[in-house]
Parts: structure tokens; sequence; C-alpha cells
């Protein structure tokens, strides 16, 4: 039997898409949406399949299925779109007119099979006064050697905000710290790397790429009471400068693999309103289950690779799935030279460019590069257009010895 329209559409609006789902898999809230396994493919990790009560809407970002609640009843169950409406109207206990409710709903799942999520280990959380302890980095030769590039005027007043935003910090070993917080601030690890006065990594001393949590892991470090045992808890992994989202929330993010390149991009722009660095320190380290948060908002993605990196990543954008993702090469295939090195990236391009011909905004800029012309050159091409046009005005303005006119236009 048919169901009216205005009975459907109350159904509709009744259906909300966390209770109904809730009665088929088990969700998990992440900050203002909620997470699932995906019933429709082999699942093993959280992050893919989000509901979002916002938009009453649910999504598996791995499978590409997703819709309302209805449309889950129907892939879920197999059910038909008036089942489908039955159902739910059974849930909320919506009275469809002209039906035997036994009958007509004695043949729907009356139980669902819960999906159960994987047992989540604790999440490691560092106290937030280990980064403060660590935040003086007068003595830091990353830092130290940040300051002393050539950077203009501008560019030189952003690199203590800059490194003091992303809460670069400094070890008693010599490394620097890259902080990785989550969006709501909550310490998870921090990457520790030395370097050399040049800017470059010093690959020769052990342990000169660690991690916090793993130091303080090693007996031979000091094991932390707050640290559980590495087969006892879970690390959550950022991308470094994740705690900054929420303050640009219409910031288009901008991917690079190195902290050190994402700190020398900030710095160079300067508009972190508009274009969000951050860094995910390698090319496996770009899952979805990182960027979940970025997908969630629906945020627009750049991803910048490493000149040796352009094929892989560009088959990982592919493989995410995310329609709002892009991967711009446009930089290193303008601006690259030998002398810059096989494996450079657009940090390695700005660095170039402090030293050399190159302007390191126009270098690096994800804006169209346009080449910086003044009004006059403008008011000479288009006297040149129009002479060409008109020869008799070509001999006026010779006559007269007129020159192109320069025009400022206010507030433009």
């Amino acid at each position: 039997m048919r169901i009216d329209e205005q009975t459907a559409a109350k159904i509709k609006d009744a259906a909300n898409v966390v209770d109904v789902l809730g009665d088929f898999i088990e969700l998990r809230k992440k900050g203002m949406n909620y997470q699932a396994l995906c019933p429709f493919h082999n699942d093993h990790h959280l992050g893919s399949f989000v509901i979002n009560p916002r938009t009453n809407t649910w999504r598996c970002f791995s499978c590409g299925k997703g819709g309302n609640s209805i449309d889950f009843l129907m892939l879920h169950d197999h059910l038909s779109f008036p089942d489908a409406l039955r159902w739910i109207g059974r849930k909320y206990s919506i009275t469809i007119p002209g039906e035997d409710s036994q009958q007509s709903w004695q043949h729907l799942p009356s139980h669902a099979k819960v999906h159960k999520a994987p047992a989540k280990l604790p999440v490691i959380e560092l106290p937030l006064s280990y980064v403060k302890a660590r935040r003086d980095i007068s003595q830091d030769t990353f830092c130290n050697w940040i300051k002393s590039l050539p950077w203009n005027s501008a560019q030189r007043e952003r690199v203590g905000r800059v490194l003091n935003a992303y809460l670069v910090g400094h070890a008693r070993s010599g490394h620097t710290i890259f902080w990785q917080l989550d969006r709501e601030g909550h310490v998870r690890t921090g990457h520790m790397m030395l370097y050399n006065p040049d800017g470059h990594r010093n690959k020769t001393m052990r342990g000169s790429n660690s991690w916090v949590h793993y130091l303080l892991r090693n007996p031979g470090h000091g094991r932390a009471p707050f640290i559980a045992d590495e087969n006892h808890a879970d690390i959550d992994y950022q991308l470094f400068g994740m705690h900054l989202l929420d303050l640009v929330p219409q910031a288009t993010v901008n991917i690079v693999e190195s902290e050190k390149t994402a700190l020398l991009a900030t710095i160079c722009w300067g508009n972190q309103k508009s274009q969000l660095w951050m860094a995910c320190n390698g090319l496996s380290w770009l899952s979805k289950e990182r960027l979940q948060p970025l997908f969630s908002e629906h945020r627009k993605i750049v991803l910048y690779p490493d000149r040796d990196g352009v094929e892989k990543w560009k088959e990982k954008a592919r493989d995410l799935g995310y329609e709002r993702l892009s991967v711009n090469t446009t930089y290193i295939d303008r601006f690259w030279c030998k002398e810059i090195g096989e494996k450079a990236d657009i940090g390695d391009i700005i660095i170039y460019s402090l030293t050399h011909t190159i302007n390191p905004v126009e270098a690096a800029s994800p804006k169209p590069f346009k080449p910086s012309r003044s009004n006059k050159d403008i008011a000479a091409e288009v006297l040149a257009k129009m002479t060409a046009r008109n020869p008799n005005l070509k001999e006026l303005v010779n006559r007269l010895q007129l020159e192109p006119i320069t025009i400022s236009y206010a507030n433009n």
C-alpha cells in the first residue's frame, strides 16, 4: 500500500540519523560528529565512516556510500523505500493511515545486528606543562637558523609569531620539538629533530629523529607514570598545526611533508586566515583517519609534494577520494633548478629565493603567479595597443610628446 505524502514527510522529519544508525552500528562521538566502522565494506579503522548530526546525513569516505537514514536502511537491510519509511515510522510510533501496523511491519527487521568497533586503547595525552617548560628557543639551532634567513621586513616580523603559534620547542638534548596537539589542545606527542647550523638535518647522531612519547617510554630516559606501556596505549598522531584549525575556520589547509617547510611557507606568506600550513611527516602518514577532521568540515585541502614524490602524492590523492583535495606542483615545476636539489620541496625554493633573483612570495604563493607590473607599464601597454589600431594616434602622441600617465585608484 502506498504511503501518503503527508505521512512520509512526517516520518522523514522524525528520522534522526544518529538514532537510526545507532540501532545498527556502534557510534563514537568525535567532535561535533560521530564515527563508526562502515558496515558496507571490510572496515577495520575508525575515521572513514562519519555521521553528521547537523546535516542529518552519513557518509563513508572509503567506499563512497552515503545518504540519510532511509538510504542506510535500504542499503543495510535491503529494504524498499516504503519499507524503510515503515521501519522508521515504527521506531517513532508514527501511524500510517490505512495500514495494519502488525501485518505491514511483521516482515521488517525487528532488531539490529550491531557492528562492534574494536576496543580502543587509551590514548596518550602529555601534560601541557611539558610544552610550556620547553618553550625557550633562544638556544635552539633550528630556530636561530630560521631567524637568520634574509627575510624582508614584513616576513622578519612574522618569524617569532609563527614559531610561537606552532609551539616550536627546544629540548636539553639539542633537539627541536615540533609538538603535535589535537584541535582541542590536547598534547599527543612531539616530533624531535636535530639540526645543523645551516638548517639541514643532523643525520649522523643516533636518535637525531625521535618522538617525545618514545623517549618517555625508554627506561634509559626515565618512565613517566602517566605514560602507559606501549602495548597498552595508543598514540593519536596529529598533523603538525592541527591545534590552529579552529582559529581559521575558512582557511584552505595546505599540507607538506616536513614541519620545517610548513613554518617557512607561513613566514613567507603571512596569510594564515586564508591559508593554513600543516605537515604530515611523510606520505605514509597522510591517511583518511588523520585527515578526517578536515573532511568533516568540508575543508579545501591542497597537497604540496616534494619533487621526488609528485606521482606518489597524486596517487594518494586519488585513493583518498575527497572531492575538495588537489595536488599543487606549480612552483616545483616553475622554479626548480639543479642547484636546489633533486628532492626539493617548496621550502627549499623559498630558501633559494631569499638569496637569488626569485621573489619568495611569487615563488611560493598558492595564488596564480603573475609578474608584478607598475601602472605606468600597464598604461604603456594599453597605449601601444591603441596606436597599433590607429596609426594617427601614434603620430599625435609623438607630436605632442605625450607619455603614458599613471592613474592612482584610491582604496583599490
